[in-house]
């Protein structure tokens, strides 16, 4: 079966999914559909944990060899999340995650492993992995993220360049970090900010058993910004679909309906 119709078949199966769902709408032409209307705070989160964890997921290199071949890769591109660098990779090449490293790439965890993503299913979800230079995922370690004046700024990270010192020119399509003083914190660049946070939302549902609680809900009124400023698109729609295609048809359900994010949190709101 090719990928469009793996992405019709998967959208019709999200709109009459479950006994929670109501009639779509759609955001910036991407499909939506409103899932369990009527429940919100943890009733909604044990809803979308108990509908949406996957079963099973690919081992950690099959993981990494599809993100970098497939899941976003486009006409032998893969993009950096974090700085907008582009690597040119084969999808047909052995061992993408191997060609990738010598490249100087890496696999991000938005949800980082020292935060509970470090084995087994947590550790390998494609819904919150993606693509990124080796050397800014190294400045963003585990740092939560955060908005930073442009002072504050120790590291600022865009395509394939560095600087310790505020470049010339338009900041938005800066990512940027905060190692010193205390605490260090990492600031996405605008045009990725949604996807990190909804990878984020993602992750604390479906594998809170594993998660930091005090991590996620300390930069919860941040998450919910980056989400508001930097809207789903189809691009990020059609990776979600392509993901639950590996991963026992669950897609992430925050791309298939954002009202999810404010029901499900919107205690953590100030």
């Amino acid at each position: 079966m090719n990928s469009c119709a793996r992405f019709f078949i998967l959208y019709i199966f999200v709109a009459i999914f479950g006994s929670g769902c109501s009639s779509s709408s759609r955001i910036h032409n991407v499909p939506q559909t409103i899932l369990f209307s009527s429940l919100s705070g943890d009733q909604l989160l044990d809803s979308l944990q108990a509908n949406y964890k996957p079963e099973a997921v690919l081992r950690y290199n099959a993981t990494r060899d599809l993100m970098f071949s497939q899941i976003y890769n486009e006409n032998g591109k893969v993009i950096c999340i974090y700085t907008g660098d582009t690597l040119i990779i084969d999808p047909g090449t052995d061992s993408p995650r191997t060609f990738a490293y010598y490249q100087g790439w890496s696999t991000e965890h938005i949800y980082p492993q020292s935060k509970g993503a470090s084995v087994g299913k947590a550790r390998s979800d494609l819904h919150h992995l993606y693509p990124v230079r080796s050397d800014v995922n190294s400045s963003r370690s585990n740092y939560p993220f955060t908005f930073m004046e442009d002072k504050e700024v120790t590291r600022w990270w865009k395509y394939n360049h560095s600087s310790d010192s505020i470049p010339e020119g338009s900041l938005s399509a800066w990512s940027k970090t905060k190692s010193s003083p205390a605490p260090s914190l990492f600031e996405v660049r605008d045009g990725s900010k949604g996807n990190a946070a909804r990878a984020m939302f993602y992750f604390y549902t479906v594998y809170r058993d594993k998660a930091n609680s005090d991590y996620f809900i300390n930069q919860m009124e941040v998450l919910l910004k980056y989400h508001d400023l930097d809207p789903i698109d189809y691009h990020e729609f059609k990776r979600t679909v392509l993901i639950a295609d590996v991963q026992d048809g669950k897609v992430n359900p925050f791309i298939i309906d954002t009202t999810l994010v404010r029901r499900a949190f919107s205690e953590y709101e100030q």
